[in-house]
């Protein structure tokens, strides 16, 4: 299984620019299906604005 990661920007019109930390689970032999996870740290500026969602 392939594991890509890292920090992913985002732009939103309510909550403005969001930092989220993103890992996607490839599996092997199906490129093209990937299991992506987003997070977001506890006490970040981020998890205010997601919290207007």
């Amino acid at each position: 299984m392939r594991v890509e990661h890292g920090p992913l920007l985002f732009l939103n019109l309510a909550a403005g620019e969001l930092t989220l930390g993103f890992a996607a689970f490839i599996p092997p032999g199906v490129p093209r299906q990937a299991l992506d996870l987003y997070c977001i740290g506890p006490g970040s500026p981020f998890e205010a604005a997601l919290s207007t969602f």
